[in-house]
């Protein structure tokens, strides 16, 4: 589910009291305990969500059971929702089901077969979401693990000569509804959607440089003449967000039963 940013103003308050936040890796994600979301969050409830989400980049909040209007209605707490491009009739437009679950020989949603390795949603539109929220049905008993990996300390890991090569570059990103997901064959077709956004950016709220390839599955390369053999920003950008030390592994728990 993706959601575009907006600004909420924190608020002392009693719940708040309630939540716990504890640190996952030293360099992101967290984890948040004393909050039930099937009911809709109180104004410093929410900030103090928000607060976490921009400390920590990822935040967890485990044994939800929630129904699609919950995750709806805690989604618009962080903002306006944006519309997924692989929509499955029936569902609300902000919701995109993954499912490797087949009726009558067909897919019952998105990306049956694991095909997304790291990337950044939908990277190749002008104003991208600001997250994506993911939520867990029904899981495998092992596997199928999330990584999420810290962009923030892929960037303070670059040399200060490399910092210097990208200023000012930036990254086409593509994404081909026509292409497989896995195997790329030659240029994208012309009915990829694209942008170009800057390789790195400073986030608008907490004022920190990211490296931001939003790159492996949406084809993001230099917006320029690539430089020589071996020295690519690009390459050595995409080494930083496959790299283990910025990473968090998340092993999904199945959804609680609704009440």
């Amino acid at each position: 589910m993706a959601t575009q940013t907006d600004t909420v103003s924190a608020r002392p308050a009693a719940a708040v009291a309630r939540l716990t936040i504890a640190a996952l890796t030293p360099a992101i994600g967290a984890e948040i305990k004393g909050v039930d979301l099937r009911a809709a969050p109180d104004p410093a409830t929410i900030a103090a969500l928000r607060k976490a989400w921009h400390d920590y980049s990822v935040i967890l909040l485990r044994d939800q059971a929630l129904s699609d209007e919950d995750q709806i209605r805690f989604g618009e707490c962080f903002g306006t929702l944006g519309r997924v491009f692989t929509h499955r009739e029936g569902r609300h437009p902000a919701i995109l089901l993954v499912s490797n679950i087949r009726q009558d020989g067909k897919p019952i949603g998105a990306l049956p077969d694991g095909e997304m390795q790291f990337h950044s949603d939908q990277c190749y539109v002008e104003h991208p979401p600001a997250g994506t929220m993911l939520y867990g049905i029904e899981v495998p008993s092992t596997g199928g693990d999330t990584m999420f990996a810290s962009m923030y300390a892929a960037y303070d890991t670059l040399s200060d000569a490399m910092k210097k090569k990208l200023e000012g570059l930036r990254g086409v990103n593509y994404y081909d509804p026509t292409s497989d997901y896995v195997v790329r064959k030659g240029p994208p077709s012309e009915k990829a959607l694209r942008w170009s956004h800057p390789v790195v950016r400073v986030h608008p709220a907490t004022a920190r440089a990211e490296a931001h390839p939003r790159d492996c599955r949406a084809g993001a390369v230099p917006a320029g003449p690539d430089p020589p053999a071996g020295s690519s920003p690009r390459f050595r950008i995409k080494q930083m967000a496959a790299a283990p030390t910025p990473l968090r592994r998340t092993t999904w728990a199945a959804r609680p039963p609704c009440g």
